[in-house]
Formats: structure tokens, C-alpha cells, sequence
């Protein structure tokens, strides 16, 4: 305090104890007055920063330690919960972060080094302090026995600002310090303890809201609340929620009667007020509604300001996609009234002239909307105009977590400038865009340290820029620079590179806080990049539409890479290379060692903003360049022109089927791009099918093959209705060979020392390639025990099993028959692999490639990528993928172990993972995921390839995960990420699940969303993760701002020790329920109040480890095992019992018999196409494929005489109400049964509709030439009768055959009906198909009379009546008519023998 304040202070002290004969001492330092003694003092003693910054000899018991504190002016327009303002002076901490006697930085224990302060309480009461929080911090307040006093972690999406708040006792020495980070207090100060006791918490009233506002296009909640420790509630949590899910929340902790919300799009948006007080139940607030909310314009952000020289100023400001018009509008700094040039502006630019050199000017620039009028405004203050045409340099931390870490020297080597900013999570303040010193044209330098973020993909940029902005409609430019690689300690992998890049965006957040996720830009640039795929080179990334560069809607990303010959790519220390990029009237123009590379699309950069671009040199990821002789230059531009996008596609197909078949049907699979007709031509040239297909629908055509080499063609003629480069038919050739291997009723033996060619007897073992290359559908093959080492076992796309016949690959005895240094890779369908040991693999250990695939029972230890993964091979997209299973779907992952798996670069190699490629469907359960470099599990998907399927993880344990079980776990340089389960990627929706899994002990996260907007967690325990030094969360769900975020979570137990982590879970504070337990940073609680504790569980010794039971349960050995003592709707209980957790040994296939029918003698001829997928459950089907026989028949009879009176009145009145006129010419029984094992039951209903034919029965065969005869089937099945449409009639090897689809079956009834020729019959509708038979091959027999003709004139034989023939009277005429009747009755007996001859089975 100043000594003239002291004096006033002083005079004032002295006249109060005149006036009231009361001693007041006043201590020095201090803003208030203070009693003489502890035991009297209850005054409040508070320090402003410049305080705090005087007190590193002590204050009043307030003491600043460490070196670099100084003094930092805030412009943040925020206020802390005791309602003091953040804008102005703050006591910002130096570099060195607080650690502990260990060397490691402090969390929540007492630090002995680094930047902290201390205070030392006069006596009970409570020390405030005011800082800033970066986003998933915590600030800690410990005393010195290790206490913690307090702790706040900010688990939003944004830097917080917050009054931490500590209750300190009289004598003791506190220790106060942001964790992992630099600190920044406002104000620190303390208050005495009140002696009054808490007001009960059943009277303290629940808040309610008063009313939501909308101010300047934020919400305003105005509610009512006690906010006080004392009378009220320890803090309010007041949340928005958008459709019912949380959009954000703001906790507020000191009296306070509103909170402000940002909302982030148009709709319905409700509130929520939840008052919180320890160990006591929330009261909540009523939630209040707000509908048809109209999201505000944003604010045109000016990107570009430059010079143009002679008073001249070029402004380009952001184009709002709903704005109609701009106002722009400039004065003198100074000055108090804007001056208006341009009143309604619409191409998002502007220059203006006239203005003074040598003065600085305020540039305003209005949005305007016309619908409701409403306003944005942006103002670019205090820019100075000069003589000279100029270009300002900066410096970006452009997306992807990354930060920015560069020197610029000048020509003499001196270092004029430092930067050291970075937009990361962990930030104390995230900064990304700064000035910086030009040194083009120079000797000096850029230098940029080599950092472990930041990417060149094919998916994303991300890195450190060094550029400037130009207009390119009327600027041309050319920028070299000579790059050398100084620093590749970190180890450069495939997303590392360096170079020259201009962008049509900055990938930068210009409405927000400098954030990662903004990194989808369209950009051409000169580099080098990835150490895998080596490319030096022009690369051009067009597609973005959007101002938003965290926005991937609508876009379809393309990459174009054109390559130097001259020049090669690698990453060593000390290599240099000099690049160029330049923009010409006619392209933009690559250049290395002379050599140049053009693109030529000059517009391609003027799509998402089209009035600058951003052009610099950059440095991504893990390597550090020194960037010297930098030369830049412009010149006039005569524009861009239109950009050219070809909205014309080149048609191209995709075969995925491989070369060789496992049966005599070939499945040939194919997608084109666009959409037309395909035509597949066998081995003989015979076309088998001819199909219409859409763009990207996938084809299974079954071809039928021969033994030995077949050449299948197909020819595809593109549709003329679309907008192609090309409309000629697309041929391909496939040689594919097919050979039978085996008998399927035979098991097939393989060891590793067998041979090709071998028997497959367990004495003359086959070897694995050539078994892998031919088995057939059904086929066992058993791997003998032993040691299998060579290439990589490949099972290609074509030899695959079916859904009731599995291959089966199974190990003699699990974990016995060992893979070593090869991998499996299965693209094949319907295998089932079990008890495989995959050792130390140069690649994936096992990929899963195809669909409907069992993995039981397998480990894979040491490889060099992840252990067990499902993802594609091939390049199909994303809709043949999904669509057309051409991405592997619905397999299943069961009680399997990966760990030790490690990638040369430390950061890619997973346990288990089901990412980038992979379709829907796919299940990991009972697996285990330990010590990988990587992650325990990784669902990561990329928005260049787009959503990937649902993933369920179930019954799973994930620990010791981001250092390997042999080294690395206290070596930073020897650790990876280390995430339990990490569900997402790429902030796309995924909907993976998560349920009854345990996570323990991982180097970060036990469990994450990793951005991922709708992951799902049911019934899981997460304890003691994040153990690494940097203080994350123990569980969390992340995404950007602009996601909804629609995450389920019920049942979670998260909680760990203070000894592991102290920082809160980064989890939505609307998910605090009564079943799911949250760790805040110091405990576990649900939203009763209730808090977890040891005896929860049965052992919480992390050094135990799972291990499995025989028969692949999962043994915990009591760790996180719960108790009774837990509530028994919440945490992870591992099922050990149940068949879906238990593994089996496959077993040889049991025998499938469809039988043939039994044929009688008055019955009609009947067959059904049956597969046993058509008869048989899923169960039954995995009963059959383990071992056990089934058998299925179809039992006809003729059902005339057993029909009841009550079925028969259902079927004639159906046939009068349907087919008029219909006679009822035969009822039979068609049933199925099937034999399970020992066990017979009858199928009434098929899975799928069967392809049944009957034969008509002889004497219903029309005989009568002057009519035609219609013919109907009708099901009377469940007492409903009806007749089956699309019934066809048709003749079949000489006999008259009606067929139909059905799944029911019971009782079948023939129906027939004559139509005289040439009269239209009937004017009944619903005949259906017209099945008029054709001429039958032979003369039919006419239907006989019971009893001879008794003489009647008119004759009673259905022969006579329907021929129309007048019939003779007497004896003579009977005997006439008995004599033809016996010749015709010989020659159908005779007919019938030669027909039974060769008779077929239809």
C-alpha cells in the first residue's frame, strides 16, 4: 500500500479512537483495516496483484515463490464468481510449473519448486483466491501435511474463472498452484470463520428460474438461489440443454443471480438450476423452456487489412453464409463517428482510400440480415496506415491440439523475437495467433522446435505457420525458403512434414478461443511429408466449402499429389531443402531443384473465402526446421477466374472378389462408382446374370466354376443419364482357380513343417497356405501344436464359408499352436478361428477383413501395430462399405488378450481396435487390453472416410495401458497416449457401446469419448487412471462446441485414490444421477449424495492383474470386484457363467441332411428349395456347426379326406369371394420337420420364403379343347385361408407345374377355373398372374364316373359334357362309349410307363 494511503488511513484511525475510545492498529500491506491479533480478528484481508506480485518477501503471512511472476493486463470481459472482473492487471506465474520433491509436477500434493504461493492462516477461516483455469485443470490449495484444502478442475470446454475457495485453520501453512500449468491470480483474500451453523439443508429452498432473456444473441437465465455455504447451497450448476441434451454448463460458487449462455444453433433450448451441498441430495430447479430460438448472425470477422500504399487500405473480412449485405465503415481512432464507404457491401471486401498516412484507424464492418434486421458488428481497432504497399507477417497455431514453439533471428543470428504459444487443452492460455518480425528477404531465420502435435494427413492439417495474407484477384506471389531439418528426436512418423503452403483459410476459430479442431482448409503448398509414404512434392487439398473449418458436412475432400523425380525424402538431422511456391496468371507452380510441378486451378484456394489467402512456411509434428534465405515477392495478378470444379465423374469399378474359389459357385463381387448395368460371362462366355446397379451398390453374383483356371468377365455400361467423362462399357477379367480340397465330413490336419499337396491326415499334415487357399464351406482344419513361422497367412475375399457352413480354424490346444513374426489376416467370411498365439508380427497381428468371422480364444503379443483390429482391405468407400459389407460387419472378438504391442513411432499401436474402416455390427467381449504403447481399445474414425459402424464392447478389461510390461512406464520418451477405452474420433458420431467393462491403471484416460459425440457407457468401473504426470481426467466425453451432444451414460463407477489423480472427470454435469458416480477431483459421488468407498469392493490392489479362467472367463482375483456394500445398479459385474461368456472348442461339424421327399401315389408331386437357414434358429445352426446332426424333411399327403368341414367351408368361401367361378380341385398337406440331434419337431413357419412347385395332379389337367383352364393356390394355415399371389403354372419337363413363394405351411389347396375360348369369363380382378398353362406334352385322362351311364339323354360323363358331344341312346351307344373309354384307359397306362421312365424330379 502507498505511504500516503497509510497516512490517511492512519489520521482517519486516530480520530475514530478519539471519537469511540476503541485501540485499532493498522497492519501494513493491506486494502482494509484489521484487528492487532488473530484471536480478535474478524475483518477480511485481501491482496490485488500488485500485492500478490510485492509479497515474494512475505505479506501477512502471504508468501509468492518461484521466478518469472509478473504483472499480465486482461482483456477477458469476464467476471469470477465473487463477481470481481477479470479485465486488468493479474500476477501471471512463470515458466516453471510447481513440482514436488520428486522432480514431477505437483497434483494435489505440497510443492518445493517451481511457481506457487503460500499463506499461513492468523486463524480459522476461509482463503478465496481468483484465477483463471485452463480447460481440464485443476487449481489445488494443500496444506502442509498434504492436506487438500481445496481443489477445482474445470471439466468445460473452455478456460474458466473461478473463485477457488479454501477452509484454512489458524497456524497452518496452505500451498496454492494451477496443476501442470502457469498460473494467473487477480486477487487473493481471506476471511475469518463464522461461528454460525448451517442453515438445515431441507430448509433451504430448491432454486427457481425467473425468466430466460435474449441479449445481444446470448441467453440470460435470471433465477433465484442462496448461494452461501452457511444459509444456502455450497454452489449452483445452471445448464442449457438443446432437445434434451446438455449443450454446456456454468457453476457458480458466491452469490449470484444470473448466468450467461452462448447458444450454437437454432431451435429449442430449456434450463435447469441444481443447487449442490456435500453429502446432501441436489435440489433442482423446474426446467424452463425456450422455443424457435433464432440463432444470431456472426461477426464478420476482418481477416486481411493491408496496406496498399498512398493512403490506400485493402480490408477482406469473413463471408457470413447469412448475411444479405455489409456496412463498412472507418474513423480515426480518436475520433467519436464512424464514416460510412460503403453502405450495403455483398462481396465481402473493400478498398478504401483517401485516408491520412502516418495515423491509426478503427475499420468497422456491420453484417446485416434482412429477415428480422439484425446486426453483427466487427471492428478492427488502432491500425496504422503507411506510405508503402506492405505485407504484416504472424505467426498461427493452426488445428489439431497443436502448439507453436519458434525463434526469429536476424541477420546477424540474434534472436529479435520468441514465441510460445499453443491452443492445447492444457494451456494456461490459449493463444494461436500472434505478430511477428519480418526477416523475408533477409539473412535471418525462422526456427521452429520440433513438438509431438500437429499432422499432415489424408485427412487433416494441422501445424506451426509463418505466413502473411495476400489478395490473390490481383496479387500473384513467389515464396522461397530453404528448410533444414535440426531436431528428429521425437522420431518423425507418417503425419510429419515441412514446407510451403498457401490456404484458403487460416484453420483458425475467429468466434472463439484459438481451438484445434479447426483444421479443414483448403490449401496447395510445396512439401515433404510422411516417412512412410516418403512424398516430396505438389499437393493440392480442394473440396471445403464451409467458414467453419471445424466443418466436415457436405464435403468430399480431394487429394492431388504430384511428385518431384529430382528430389527424395529423408528425415535426418542436418539434410536441407530449398522449396518454392508460387501463384502465376496461368497456375500455381511447385519448384525444387529446378524442377516444377503445376496445378492449375488458380480459384481452387478462393472457395471458403474468396478476397485473401494465407502463404507461408510451416513445420507438423516431431520435426524441428530452421527456415533461412525466406524470399518473397508479389506481382499483378489478372485474377483467379472460376473455380474450376468438374462436377463430371470418371466411372471406374471395384472387384473385390480374389482369384481364387472354394466352390463351384464363384462369388464374383463388384461396385462401380456410378451407376449403369453389369453383365458376368462364366468360363464359357455364358452370361449367368445381368443386373441394374446405383453408384456404389455392391454386386454378388454367383458364377458357376470349374476345376482347375477360369476366366469370368463382366461388362459394365455406364447410364447416359448421368454426368460422366466417359459413357463406354468398363470390361474386366478375372483369373481365378478353383480346386477341392479335401472332404468337408473329414477333419483336415495342418503342422508346421507340413507340405503342399499332403494327404491333410494328422500323419501327413498339409502346410497353412495352401489350406488357407482352398478350404472349402464346412471344412475343419485343426493346427497341430508348434511353433508356425514365414509370411503372413492371408484368407482371401472368395474363400469364405456360409452362414450354416463355418471353416474352422482351430489350434489343438489354445495358445500352443504359435504364429511367430507372422500375422493372420482374414478378408474371408463365416470363419471360425480359435486358440491362436500371434508373436511378434511386423504388422497387424490378426486383421479382420471380412464378415461374420469368430475370433475366440486367441493372444497377440508384441506386435508391431496394434494386436487385433477390423478394418478394410481394399478401397471401398464408405456406402459400399456399410452398405455392401465390403467394410468387414458383424463379427465377433471373443475372450481374447493382446499386449506389448508397439509401432516404431511409440503412438499408433493399439490392443484391440475396430477403427478408420470398419462396418457395423462388430462385438469385442471377455478380451483383455494390457501394456500397449497405444490404447487399450481405439474406435477412431477420420472424416475422409466417414462414419464407421457401431462398435459393442462388453465384458472387457483395459489396464497398463501406454507403457509396455518390460519398460517405459516412468520414461516419458518410452510411454505412448494410453487410453483405456477410447471411443471416437474425429468429432463424428459413432453410437459405440461401452457396457459392463472395466478399465484400471492406464497412463490417461480410463475411459474417453475422444470427441466422439454419442458414445454410449452402461455398468462400468473406471479407478485409478490417469497416472502419467499430465493431469487428465480419469473419464471424459469430449467433443466441439457445434456437436450435440447426445452421449448415454448409466451405471458408471468412476473413481480412483487422490494418489493417482486428482483432477476431475470431464463429464456433462446433467449426467449426475442416482446410478452413475463421478469422480470431482477429491471423491466419488452420485446426485443423492452418496459416495464410493473401499469396501465397495473387494480389492482395490492395482498390482493384481485379470487373468483367465479355463474356460475363458475372466478371472479378477477380487480386483474392483464389487460388494455387497455397492448399490446394485451401478458399476461392472463380469459375467463368468453365462454360455455368451464361456469359450468352447469348436467342434467338427455335425451331419445336414436335407432328405428327399417321399413320394406317394395319390398325392401330388411336390418340392421346396430348403436351406437349413430357411428351418433352423441360430442356435440350432451353432448346435449343427458344433457337432450335432440334422436332418430336415418334407412330408406331403393328400388331404382330401382329412380336411375338416369347418376348413373346407374357409377355402370354398375364399374361392367364391377371390376366383369366381373356382372349382376346389385338391387339398394337400405340405409340412416340414426337422431332427435336432435325437429331437423331431415340425416347422410351421420358415425363417425366409421357400420356393416350392406342385404338380397338377392328372385329373385336373384341362382336356376340353374349347376352353382354357386358370389354376390357384390357396393356404389355409391358422385357420385363415387366402390365395397366394404371383402363383405361376407352367410346363415343366412335359408336366403341368404350379410354383409359388411361401413361409407358411399346412394345408395347400388347388383351385382351378375354365373360361370357354373367346369369352372373356369372369370380370373377376384378382386372378393374379395369368396361369394358363401351355398344351401338355401328352393326352390327359378325363375324370371317370363312379357308375356307368344309366342311359340319360343327356349323358353324365364330365368327358361327354365338356366336349359338347350329343350322346346315342341305348345299348349300343353305351357300348361304344365303354369301348373308347378302355382304349384310351390302355394308352394312358402305357403313356404312364414311358413317362415314368424318364421322369424328373422337378
Amino acid at each position: 500500500m502507498k505511504k500516503k494511503t497509510r497516512k490517511v488511513m492512519s489520521l482517519v484511525l486516530a480520530v475514530l479512537m478519539v471519537v469511540s475510545i476503541m485501540p485499532f492498529t493498522m497492519f501494513n500491506n493491506t486494502d482494509v483495516v484489521k484487528a492487532a491479533t488473530a484471536e480478535t480478528d474478524k475483518s477480511v484481508v485481501s491482496w490485488s496483484a500488485a500485492d500478490i506480485l510485492a509479497a515474494a518477501n512475505g505479506d501477512n503471512g502471504l508468501t509468492l515463490c518461484g521466478d518469472g511472476w509478473s504483472n499480465n493486463n486482461a482483456t477477458d470481459e469476464k467476471t469470477f464468481e465473487d463477481g470481481f472482473s477479470a479485465l486488468g492487471d493479474n500476477a501471471k506465474a512463470g515458466s516453471k510449473k510447481a513440482s514436488g520433491e520428486d522432480g514431477k509436477l505437483a497434483a494435489g500434493t505440497v510443492p518445493v519448486a517451481g511457481c506457487y504461493v503460500t499463506y499461513t492462516a492468523p486463524a480459522n477461516g476461509t482463503l478465496s483466491i481468483d484465477t483463471k483455469i485452463g480447460k481440464g485443470k485443476t487449481f489445488y490449495v494443500v496444506a502442509a501435511d498434504g492436506t487438500k484444502a481445496a481443489e477445482v478442475k474445470n471439466t468445460t470446454d473452455a478456460s474458466t474463472y473461478n473463485t477457488v475457495t479454501a477452509q484454512v485453520e489458524a497456524g497452518k501453512t496452505y500451498y496454492a498452484y494451477l496443476g501442470g500449468a502457469t498460473a494467473q491470480i487477480w486477487k487473493v483474500y481471506y476471511s475469518p470463520i463464522s461461528e454460525k451453523a448451517a442453515t438445515p439443508w431441507s430448509e433451504v429452498k430448491a432454486p427457481v428460474i425467473k425468466s430466460v432473456d435474449v441479449v445481444d444473441g446470448s441467453f440470460i437465465v435470471n433465477f433465484d438461489a442462496v448461494i452461501d455455504q452457511y444459509e444456502g447451497a455450497e454452489d449452483v450448476q445452471v445448464t442449457m440443454f438443446y432437445n434434451g441434451f446438455e449443450v454446456s454448463t456454468e457453476v457458480i460458487k458466491s452469490q449470484k443471480d444470473s448466468a450467461k449462455f452462448t447458444p450454437q444453433w437454432s431451435g429449442n433450448y430449456s434450463f435447469k438450476v441444481v443447487a449442490q451441498r456435500t453429502g446432501e441430495a441436489d435440489k433442482a430447479s423446474e426446467e424452463v423452456k425456450y422455443d424457435n430460438y433464432v440463432l444470431a448472425v456472426k461477426k464478420p470477422v476482418i481477416e486481411l487489412a493491408q496496406n496498399k500504399g498512398n493512403g490506400t487500405v485493402y480490408l477482406d473480412w469473413m463471408n457470413i453464409t447469412d448475411a444479405d449485405s455489409y456496412a463498412v465503415s472507418y474513423k480515426l481512432s480518436d475520433a467519436a463517428e464512424y464514416i460510412v464507404a460503403e453502405e450495403a457491401n455483398t462481396k465481402g471486401n473493400a478498398t478504401i482510400t483517401g485516408l491520412t498516412v502516418g495515423k491509426k484507424y478503427d475499420f468497422k464492418i456491420d453484417a446485416k440480415r434482412n429477415s428480422d434486421s439484425y446486426v453483427a458488428s466487427y471492428v478492427k481497432e488502432n491500425f496504422e496506415v503507411v506510405q508503402d504497399d506492405t505485407n504484416d507477417w504472424f505467426f498461427a497455431t493452426v488445428g489439431s491440439a497443436q502448439m507453436t514453439k519458434a525463434t526469429v533471428k536476424d541477420a546477424a543470428g540474434e534472436v529479435i523475437q520468441t514465441v510460445d504459444m499453443s491452443s492445447k487443452d492444457d494451456a494456461a492460455e490459449k493463444v494461436g495467433l500472434t505478430s511477428a518480425k519480418d526477416v523475408t528477404g533477409s539473412n535471418g531465420s525462422v526456427t521452429f522446435k520440433a513438438t509431438d502435435n500437429g499432422k499432415i494427413s489424408d485427412g487433416e492439417e494441422g501445424f506451426q505457420y509463418y505466413y502473411t495474407m495476400i489478395n490473390p484477384n490481383t496479387e500473384n506471389f513467389e515464396l522461397t525458403a530453404t528448410f533444414k531439418i535440426t531436431d528428429t528426436s521425437l522420431t518423425p512418423d507418417n503425419q510429419t512434414g515441412f514446407g510451403v503452403i498457401a490456404s484458403d483459410m487460416l484453420g483458425y476459430n475467429y468466434w472463439g478461443k484459438p481451438d484445434y479442431v479447426h483444421k479443414l482448409f483448403n490449401n496447395i503448398s510445396t512439401q515433404m511429408y510422411s516417412v512412410k509414404a516418403k512424398f516430396v512434392g505438389n499437393r493440392a487439398i480442394t473440396g471445403y466449402n464451409s467458414i467453419d473449418t471445424s466443418s466436415f458436412d457436405d464435403v468430399t475432400r480431394t487429394t492431388e499429389q504430384q511428385s518431384f523425380k529430382n528430389t527424395s525424402s529423408n528425415f535426418t538431422e542436418g539434410e536441407t531443402y530449398t522449396f518454392t511456391l508460387k501463384k502465376t496468371n496461368d497456375a500455381w507452380i511447385s519448384i525444387s531443384n529446378g524442377e516444377e510441378l503445376k496445378y492449375d486451378n488458380l480459384a481452387a484456394l478462393s472457395v471458403q473465402e474468396d478476397g485473401s489467402i494465407a502463404v507461408g512456411v510451416f513445420s507438423a509434428r516431431k520435426v524441428g526446421v530452421e527456415i533461412s534465405d525466406i524470399k518473397f515477392t508479389k506481382s499483378e495478378s489478372a485474377g483467379v477466374g472460376e473455380n474450376v470444379s468438374n462436377d463430371k465423374t470418371t466411372p471406374s469399378v471395384y472387384v473385390a472378389s480374389t482369384g481364387t474359389a472354394n466352390s463351384s459357385e464363384y462369388e464374383y463381387i463388384y461396385t462401380p462408382n456410378v451407376a449403369g448395368t453389369l453383365e458376368v460371362f462364366d468360363n464359357d462366355g455364358k452370361s449367368v446374370n445381368k443386373v441394374t446397379l446405383n453408384a456404389d451398390e455392391v454386386a454378388r453374383v454367383k458364377v458357376p466354376v470349374k476345376e482347375g483356371e477360369n476366366t469370368i468377365t463382366s461388362e459394365f455400361t455406364p447410364d447416359n443419364s448421368q454426368s460422366l467423362t466417359s459413357y463406354d462399357v468398363i470390361k474386366k477379367s478375372s483369373k481365378v482357380e478353383y480346386k477341392v480340397l479335401g472332404d468337408t465330413k473329414e477333419m483336415l490336419y495342418v503342422s508346421p513343417d507340413g507340405k503342399e499337396g499332403a494327404a491333410g491326415t494328422k500323419e501327413d499334415p498339409m502346410d497353412i497356405y495352401s489350406v488357407v487357399k482352398y478350404a472349402q464351406p464346412g471344412q475343419y482344419i485343426t493346427l497341430l501344436n508348434g511353433t508356425y513361422t514365414g509370411s503372413d497367412v492371408k484368407i482371401n475375399y472368395s474363400v469364405s464359408g456360409t452362414a450354416d457352413k463355418h471353416i474352422k480354424l482351430v489350434a489343438e490346444e489354445a495358445n500352443k499352436v504359435i504364429f511367430d513374426g507372422m500375422g493372420l489376416n482374414i478378408s474371408g467370411s463365416y470363419w471360425d478361428v480359435y486358440g491362436i498365439y500371434v508373436k511378434k508380427p511386423a504388422s497387424v497381428g490378426i486383421q479382420i477383413c471380412g464378415n461374420y468371422n469368430t475370433i475366440d480364444m486367441c493372444t497377440v503379443e508384441g506386435s508391431q501395430n496394434t494386436g487385433i483390429q477390423i478394418s478394410r482391405t481394399g478401397s471401398a468407400n464408405n456406402v459400399a462399405g456399410r452398405q455392401g459389407l465390403l467394410w468387414p460387419s458383424y463379427n465377433l472378438v471373443k475372450n481374447c488378450e493382446s499386449f506389448d504391442n508397439c509401432d516404431p513411432g511409440r503412438n499408433d499401436a493399439d490392443g484391440f481396435a475396430a477403427k478408420l474402416t470398419s462396418g457395423d455390427g462388430n462385438v469385442f467381449y471377455g478380451c483383455i487390453s494390457h501394456n500397449n504403447i497405444d490404447d487399450g481399445w481405439d474406435l477412431f474414425s477420420k472424416t475422409i472416410s466417414g462414419e464407421i459402424g457401431v462398435v459393442t464392447i462388453e465384458n472387457c478389461v483395459a489396464y497398463n495401458n501406454g507403457w509396455l510390461s518390460y519398460e517405459g512406464k516412468d520414461d516419458p520418451k518410452l510411454t505412448g497416449e494410453g487410453n483405456g477405452f477410447k471411443l471416437g474420433g474425429s468429432y463424428m458420431k459413432g453410437g459405440h457401446i461401452l457396457k459392463n467393462c472395466v478399465s484400471f491403471n492406464n497412463l490417461a484416460k480410463g475411459i474417453t469419448s475422444n470427441s466422439c459425440p454419442d458414445c454410449q457407457i452402461y455398468d462400468c468401473t473406471s479407478f485409478g487412471n490417469a497416472i502419467g504426470d499430465g493431469a487428465v481426467y480419469n473419464v471424459g466425453l469430449n467433443t466441439k462446441e457445434t456437436n450435440l451432444k447426445e452421449w448415454v451414460v448409466k451405471g458408471l463407477i468412476s473413481t480412483t485414490s487422490t494418489d493417482y489423480t486428482t483432477t476431475a472427470d470431464l463429464i456433462p454435469f446433467s449426467y449426475n444421477s442416482e446410478d452413475n458416480f463421478i469422480f470431482n477431483g477429491a471423491e466419488s459421488r452420485n446426485s443423492e449424495g452418496k459416495v464410493v468407498t473401499n469396501d465397495w469392493f473387494k480389492s482395490v490392489d492395482v498390482s493384481v492383474v485379470p487373468t483367465r479362467n479355463e474356460d475363458g472367463t475372466i478371472d479378477m482375483h477380487g480386483l474392483l470386484e464389487l460388494t455387497d456394500a455397492a448399490p446394485s445398479n451401478t458399476g461392472a459385474r463380469l459375467d463368468v457363467t453365462s454360455k455368451k461368456a464361456i469359450s468352447v472348442k469348436p467342434s467338427m461339424p455335425g451331419k445336414a441332411e436335407i432328405a428327399d421327399t417321399v413320394e406317394k401315389a395319390d398325392t401330388p408331386t411336390v418340392n421346396a428349395k430348403l436351406e437349413l437357414a430357411d428351418v433352423l434358429t441360430a442356435e440350432e445352426l451353432e448346435a449343427n456347426n458344433n457337432g450335432t446332426d440334422v436332418k430336415v424333411t418334407l412330408d406331403v399327403n393328400n388331404a382330401d379326406a382329412t380336411v375338416s368341414d369347418t376348413d373346407k367351408k374357409l377355402v370354398e368361401d375364399k374361392v367364391a369371394e377371390a376366383v369366381k367361378d373356382g372349382v376346389v380341385g385338391q387339398y394337400v398337406d405340405i409340412s416340414i420337420n426337422k431332427t435336432i440331434g435325437e429331437t423331431t419337431t415340425e416347422v410351421t413357419e420358415t425363417n425366409h420364403p421357400v420356393a416350392v412347385s406342385v404338380t397338377v395332379p392328372e385329373k385336373l389337367i384341362n382336356t376340353d379343347s374349347t376352353k382354357t383352364r386358370e389354376y390357384s393356390i390357396v393356404r389355409l394355415h391358422n385357420g385363415v385361408a387366402e390365395v397366394l399371389e404371383g402363383a405361376k403354372t407352367e410346363t415343366v419337363d412335359g408336366r403341368l407345374v404350379i410354383s409359388f413363394n411361401t413361409d407358411k405351411f399346412s394345408t395347400y389347396v388347388i383351385v382351378y377355373k375354365d373360361t370357354v375360348k373367346g369369352n372373356s369369363g369372369s370380370d373377376d380382378s384378382n386372378k393374379g398372374d395369368d396361369n394358363t398353362p401351355s398344351t401338355p406334352d401328352k393326352p390327359t385322362e378325363p375324370v371317370t364316373p363312379e357308375k356307368p351311364s344309366t342311359g340319360d339323354v343327356t349323358g353324365n360323363t364330365d368327358a361327354a359334357t365338356e366336349s359338347g358331344e350329343s350322346t346315342a341312346t341305348g345299348d349300343m351307344a353305351n357300348t361304344a362309349v365303354y369301348a373308347v373309354l378302355a382304349m384310351m384307359a390302355a394308352g394312358l397306362v402305357l403313356s404312364v410307363v414311358v413317362y415314368d421312365n424318364k421322369k424328373k424330379r422337378i
